[in-house]
């Protein structure tokens, strides 16, 4: 019997990417999330890509499918804090995690806020690493994953201190954080040791498989320019694989499963910075790698500064780009993949 091809996820390019009417200054990181009314977006804004002190989140939705979006909201309790990722869990509790830092101390911890109003209002951070001297999160909190419905699950990058000499390790590692009380405690494992193998495994995100319980894949930096790497565990994180190197490419790595049967992984190109995507249709043993998203029009240092994704539709995502015009101004994306057919 002979195999169909494979099913690879094509695009609206050239010009599948349109610029939204939201954020100015350097508008970054963006985040989306599917909720009862369409979709809502955070995202983080500041004078450059390093702001910490100026820097302040805002909030929009959109009841038709990212078409148009409500007035900006400005989150005043963020100023200063990098990185926001928004999730839901099925009983419409929402969680914002971020990261705090300063020039000079750019990880400071990776912190929580939990909504339960749907996102109208946020309740005081918490601390999820175990007080690291240096610890970020650039990912989402996943929930009703191995373990129900008060299980979340949240992976963060960091480093600890040395037993022998008390320096700060030069590798950041990834960790996994589980709490079984709803995100009152939570505690960590370091799945990818970056002082032990030498090499930075950072901006973690995590991918639990619906198609097979227990299974549950983190995306990683392998490498801190180099490459995408994957660890995993079968066993609903009571182990974890090798960290496994995928395919070139660096920036954080978006994951997303369809309900189509694919893996889509947007990064950034290590060479051009342009916003590109990889496509797994066999549960991540191989990859097409290096797909176009979106040109680095401005040919920028970063140019792609991280991306968003959610699933409209079977095998329709919904996507969100940042793109850098110059050093200090970089806008927002939006625009679909299709993954089916």
């Amino acid at each position: 019997m002979t195999q169909p091809d494979p099913v690879v996820c094509p695009n609206y390019l050239p010009g599948a990417f349109e610029p939204m009417p939201l954020g100015d200054d350097y508008s970054a990181f963006p985040t989306v999330v599917e909720i009862p009314a369409g979709l809502r977006a955070v995202w983080w804004q500041g004078n450059d890509h390093l702001s910490y002190g100026t820097s302040r989140l805002f909030t929009t939705t959109s009841s038709d499918s990212g078409a148009s979006w409500t007035a900006p909201e400005f989150l005043r309790w963020s100023i200063g804090v990098r990185d926001p990722n928004v999730s839901r869990q099925a009983d419409d509790r929402h969680w914002l995690t971020y990261f705090t830092g300063f020039q000079s101390l750019p990880a400071l911890g990776a912190y929580a806020r939990l909504s339960r109003d749907g996102g109208a209002t946020w309740g005081t951070p918490r601390r999820v690493d175990p007080r690291l001297p240096y610890a970020a999160v650039s990912a989402p909190i996943r929930a009703e994953g191995p373990g129900g419905r008060d299980t979340l699950w949240l992976p963060f990058y960091g480093r600890e201190r040395d037993d022998a000499t008390g320096d700060l390790e030069e590798f950041d590692s990834a960790y996994i954080a589980r709490s079984v009380d709803g995100g009152a405690n939570w505690t960590s494992t370091r799945i990818a040791d970056g002082a032990a193998d030498e090499r930075s495994y950072a901006e973690p995100w995590l991918v639990l498989d619906e198609n097979q319980p227990g299974r549950m894949l983190v995306f990683h930096r392998h490498g801190a320019w180099q490459s995408i790497g994957l660890t995993e565990s079968t066993d609903g994180g009571q182990s974890w694989s090798a960290p496994r190197e995928l395919f070139p490419g660096t920036g954080r790595p978006t994951a997303l499963a369809t309900s189509t049967g694919q893996l889509v992984v947007v990064y950034r190109d290590a060479t051009t910075r342009d916003a590109v995507y990889a496509v797994s249709t066999d549960d991540g043993a191989t990859w097409n790698a290096g797909q176009l998203l979106m040109e680095n029009h401005n040919s920028t240092q970063l140019g792609m500064v991280y991306a968003a994704m959610v699933e409209t539709a079977p095998g329709e995502v919904y996507t969100l780009v940042s793109m850098e015009d110059n050093g200090v101004n970089a806008r927002l994306w939006h625009g679909h993949l299709v993954c089916a057919g």
